[in-house]
């Protein structure tokens, strides 16, 4: 336990210092934030600073090392702070946020962190091909990296960003990646639940000015939703099963064929998966795109057309500034996680029509901005992910027709809590100015100034100022996240799996985004319900808020529970010390390959079936083998065919015939050779001599050896 602090500790003060150089700029994107948005110092910094070390070892400008590294923070954390003294005007820095920002994010990455050490094995679901990725990453000295499970002139081609980020933070720190793959756990688990607290509270505060108990309270059950809560499918099991038969998993797979997972379940089965990784930078999208929709009301006249105007300079700048950073990003999202990217590019297309439609009305200039907003967001946008995409082929296979729905009462089950916040927000907080806005009067004279081209541009104007702008952002994020959660009962974006769970994925990937945007609207809307003066309707909506929010916080007392017994027998946090214990000849085979191999090598195991123990030497090592999981190839690669070849050939090499063996293992271009108890279990008639003939054993402990062929 004591070594674990010390790598917690020393984890910590990674993101401390990242964060640190990134508080100049952070603080001038964020300057609305009455936190100056610090937490998002480290996300930002994070992006900025992996980015630029991709971008040179892509290039191979420079390899991938700590010394590259440190020479990209310090040249931007000199220009950041360069900036900082450079300003006229800038604020003094409340080291008292600062400090309690670093406290409670210290608090949340040790105690989940903690509660890792309790199961912390990188093995089960999605973890070999996720702790493969940041092995293949580290050992690569440029970039793109090999794909482990397929050997050959063959890069990863999957959203690997944030599997590169892990492996980046590794390398900075100097840890072993098997402990830096439970901290990335924990500092998800951190960042993420002090920086809805920062967004939900600021989205407040933009709104009533003050902050106060009620603001900083909507904001922790915001945060609190967000991070650990599940939906109504535990109370509702509980009351049919009871405590003792209650299943966590069984909360993300109610609805039959299909996946409705939230953070929470993420962070227990602690796969490091891209809709996890991605989450502190979609909350950075979120901010970004709050403080770019709240600087439009700065701007008077044609959205930067009086650019050049020396008045409007100081007006304009801030916006592009904010909108560039919101185009890299995004590019930033769809590089970790792709099925982000139309959704937060759909929610900035939103708040820019709807900032500029108070401004200026539905007319011609309208169109005319947004054709220029779409110019600059998609071209930051391709601009940064260009690089990417060279090496990346997507397996976007197009959209179709679902072939079945869910009961309208399953989806209550899974959504209903939220939209009891969500309605709350919309009736009874402020069902009398929609009204107000969308009655019939002003429905057919829209329609009339709409389609009759005569009027000027100034009767063509609609005023919103009936609804509060904060309010009217929150309503973008309600219809987002509710179309979201429609569009798995009409359509879904296809890939290999088919039949029943053909949907499977596209409700998987759009309600996870709902989760995450609703939780935050449920903390507002408390906070909102609050200010509101005293009264009977209010005290019986608290209370009924209360219940629901006690029942969301059920789920993690059963999914903490369960997955690490109890909180009984800590085991630390390296993830895969277990294997010393199952295999214990193949533990220590990965470490003699570990310090003995070089990156460029070739390593033969086993094929087996995806989510089993097959694959595991290629996953710790990150060395490519001849083939891996041949269902992730599939869906990598678009096609079964080079995955089923493959699969025959390796075992033909294990049994077949001297001079066969000899062709293949030169085809694959395979240096070693490892028999393990998988292997001889897998492949029963395994003619060893051909390996005594090819090469020579360096490896040989308990039911484990490796040959090096010559």
């Amino acid at each position: 336990m004591f070594y674990d602090l010390n790598y917690i500790f020393f984890y910590w003060l990674c993101f401390l210092f990242i964060g640190i150089l990134f508080y100049p700029l952070c603080s001038y994107i964020f300057k609305s934030f009455w936190d100056k948005g610090y937490i998002f110092s480290k996300v930002l910094g994070l992006g900025i600073s992996s980015y630029l070390v991709w971008i040179l070892v892509s290039f191979k400008l420079m390899d991938f090392s700590f010394l590259t590294i440190v020479m990209a923070l310090s040249l931007l954390g000199f220009v950041n702070w360069w900036g900082w003294f450079g300003r006229k005007k800038k604020e003094k820095i409340n080291w008292r946020i600062i400090i309690i920002n670093e406290m409670v994010f210290f608090i949340l990455l040790a105690i989940w962190s903690y509660i890792r050490g309790f199961e912390p094995n990188i093995i089960g679901l999605e973890k070999f091909m996720d702790y493969g990725f940041v092995n293949a990453i580290l050992k690569s000295d440029f970039f793109p990296a090999k794909d482990m499970w397929l050997a050959g002139d063959n890069s990863i081609n999957y959203y690997y960003f944030g599997h590169y980020v892990c492996a980046f933070l590794t390398k900075f720190s100097g840890v072993k990646s098997e402990v830096t793959y439970n901290l990335q756990i924990g500092a998800l688990f951190g960042l993420n639940g002090v920086a809805v607290f920062s967004l939900v509270s600021n989205i407040l505060h933009a709104k009533y000015i003050k902050i106060d108990g009620k603001v900083l309270f909507g904001a922790l059950i915001g945060s609190l939703l967000f991070n650990i809560g599940g939906n109504f499918h535990t109370v509702v099991l509980l009351f049919k099963r009871g405590l003792t038969s209650y299943w966590y998993p069984d909360a993300t797979r109610f609805i039959p064929y299909t996946i409705h997972e939230f953070p929470l379940y993420s962070y227990v089965v602690a796969d490091l998966h891209g809709h996890l990784s991605d989450i502190p930078f979609v909350l950075l999208s979120i901010g970004l795109i709050f403080c770019f929709y709240l600087s439009l009301r700065k701007i008077k006249g044609d959205f930067l057309w009086k650019m050049w105007e020396k008045r409007e300079k100081k007006n304009i700048l801030y916006p592009v500034v904010v909108l560039f950073l919101i185009g890299f990003n995004l590019a930033i999202n769809y590089m970790t996680n792709a099925w982000d990217l139309p959704i937060y590019m759909t929610l900035v297309g939103l708040g820019f029509l709807a900032g500029r439609w108070k401004e200026i009305g539905f007319n011609w200039k309208l169109i005319r901005e947004t054709a220029i907003f779409v110019f600059l967001i998609l071209g930051t946008y391709l601009f940064f992910v260009i690089p990417f995409n060279l090496y990346f082929e997507p397996f976007f296979k197009g959209v179709d027709f679902v072939q079945a729905r869910s009961p309208f009462w399953m989806l209550l089950v899974l959504w209903g809590y939220f939209y009891f916040f969500g309605i709350s927000f919309l009736i009874l907080i402020y069902g009398k100015r929609i009204k107000r806005l969308f009655n019939r009067k002003k429905v057919v004279e829209f329609l009339a100034r709409v389609l009759d081209v005569r009027t000027t541009i100034k009767e063509k104007r609609i005023k919103i100022e009936e609804v509060d702008e904060v309010d009217v952002f929150v309503v973008l994020m309600i219809g987002l996240s509710t179309f979201l959660i429609v569009f798995p009962e009409v359509g879904y974006i296809k890939d290999i799996y088919i039949k029943e769970y053909h949907r499977a994925n596209t409700m998987f990937k759009l309600t996870y985004q709902s989760f995450m945007m609703l939780s935050m609207i449920a903390g507002y809307t408390i906070s909102s319900f609050m200010k509101k003066s005293a009264s009977v309707k209010r005290d019986v909506w608290s209370y009924l808020a209360l219940v629901v929010v006690c029942c969301a916080l059920v789920y993690p007392y059963f999914a903490v529970r369960s997955y690490y017994n109890s909180l009984r027998d800590y085991k630390g946090l390296d993830g895969i010390i277990y294997l010393d214990s199952k295999y214990p000849g193949d533990y220590e085979a990965v470490m003699w390959l570990r310090e003995n191999v070089g990156g460029d090598e070739v390593v033969l195991e086993a094929v087996g079936e995806s989510y089993t123990d097959y694959g595991r030497i290629s996953s710790y090592t990150g060395l490519q083998t001849v083939l891996g999981w041949p269902v992730h190839e599939w869906l990598w690669r678009g096609s079964y065919d080079e995955a089923g070849k493959r699969t025959g050939e390796v075992e033909k090499i294990y049994m077949g015939g001297v001079e066969e063996v000899r062709g293949l293992l030169n085809r694959y271009g395979v240096d070693y050779v490892v028999l393990g108890k998988l292997e001889r279990d897998k492949y029963e008639n395994i003619n060893e001599d051909n390996f005594r003939k090819l090469g020579e054993v360096v490896f040989d402990k308990g039911e484990t050896k490796i040959y090096r062929i010559n």
